[in-house]
């Protein structure tokens, strides 16, 4: 009799966690049916993750006998998929490309973002004013007021991805006079959520006896930065400037030197990174060529840059010893100006020559990298 009472028991157990879990379906998928359901799981969270995005603006080679260069932003967007969404422009939004330069000023942000994978961002330029050194501000005629940048960048939760657009304010100006023009030449630099990062990747070589300059720049992290060798010397008679990340000086015996290059930045966690560099100073009157970095450039849009050598007996003739140049881009080999519009996009390594005067004659080579950027699309 027990037994027969526990089966049934259980029976009517097992069928009332049945009705529970059909009454369950069938409220889900019949909305005249508002049976409530007890012991149900918690619901699932749709919210959707996010992070923030920054953009920046930067500068570098500036302008001969420019004081100022103002360009004033009327919009940043980035490209969803679904169209473009605007983002938030700074307090400021005229920057100073002089300013700028070695240094970034945050343009645009866009908070509460969500996380994914982007490839487009697009900057709208309302106006460019420059102010000639000794003159007057004079308004820029703007070849392309829209420029839309093609670069793969995640967007991750709870972190801030960071856009870097590096204006080349010497190539973007042209001043005649009174007749001023601006033709954007600009790069984009992508950091990782939380990184920071320190360009560029290598410096040119040296001379004994002949002054030196270049110019580190950091991105990614929280102004101001502060610079310090962390491993490693300098040529002597060269420092790093603890504020700027200026290498400057006069060497003062030849060699070849290693530093390694450490960055932090003034964020709360005090982000760093650091660049090993390797420098060759030559002796002095000894031929070499100084130019050991290019700058990058853009498909099918005007490219100059000129290749420089030291010592020896000049006039110097130059040549392409090994690989070559970018389609559309070729050497003059009097005055070592390679110049053009590059056909192609991609990563070139190619072998300079420099060859003097002297009888016999002294050469040089330096093996040189140019990144040739896709076609800048302007709407």
């Amino acid at each position: 009799m027990v037994r027969k009472i526990l089966y049934s028991l259980i029976v009517i157990s097992l069928a009332f966690v049945v009705n529970q879990v059909r009454g369950t379906n069938l409220s889900e998928n019949n909305n005249n049916l508002t049976t409530p359901v007890t012991n149900t799981a918690p619901p699932v969270s749709t919210a959707v993750m996010t992070g923030s995005l920054e953009v920046r603006i930067t500068a570098s080679d500036p302008a001969t006998a420019v004081a100022a260069t103002d360009i004033t932003v009327s919009s940043v967007e980035v490209y969803t998929g679904d169209g473009w969404t605007k983002m938030t422009l700074a307090d400021s939004n005229k920057i100073d490309l002089i300013k700028a330069l070695a240094a970034e000023q945050t343009i645009a942000r866009l908070s509460e973002f969500a996380a994914g994978n982007y490839t487009q961002i697009r900057l709208t330029l309302a106006r460019v004013d420059v102010t000639q050194e000794g003159g007057q501000s004079i308004k820029a005629s703007v070849s392309a007021s829209k420029l839309t940048f093609i670069q793969n960048f995640p967007v991750t939760a709870r972190n801030t991805t960071v856009l870097v657009v590096d204006f080349d304010a010497l190539r973007s100006i042209n001043a005649s006079g009174s007749q001023v023009s601006f033709k954007p030449t600009a790069n984009l630099f992508y950091t990782a959520p939380g990184a920071l990062q320190i360009i560029p990747a290598n410096i040119p070589q040296a001379e004994v006896g002949v002054p030196y300059t270049v110019n580190l720049r950091a991105f990614g992290g929280l102004q101001p930065y502060s610079w310090n060798l962390s491993m490693g010397d300098l040529p002597p008679g060269l420092s790093l400037d603890p504020q700027t990340g200026v290498i400057s000086g006069t060497p003062t015996a030849s060699g070849v030197f290693g530093a390694t290059v450490r960055v932090d930045d003034n964020s709360p966690n005090r982000k760093n990174t650091a660049r090993n560099y390797f420098m060759g100073v030559a002796d002095k009157g000894a031929l070499q060529i100084i130019t050991g970095i290019l700058p990058d450039g853009r498909q099918d849009r005007d490219y100059r840059a000129t290749m420089l050598a030291v010592g020896g007996a000049q006039p110097y003739t130059w040549g392409i010893s090994a690989n070559n140049l970018p389609a559309g881009l070729t050497l003059d080999v009097a005055t070592g100006i390679v110049s053009g519009a590059a056909s192609v996009s991609g990563d070139f390594t190619f072998v300079i020559k420099a060859t003097d005067s002297s009888n016999p004659a002294n050469t040089d080579t330096q093996v040189l990298n140019l990144h040739i950027g896709k076609q800048l699309l302007t709407n």
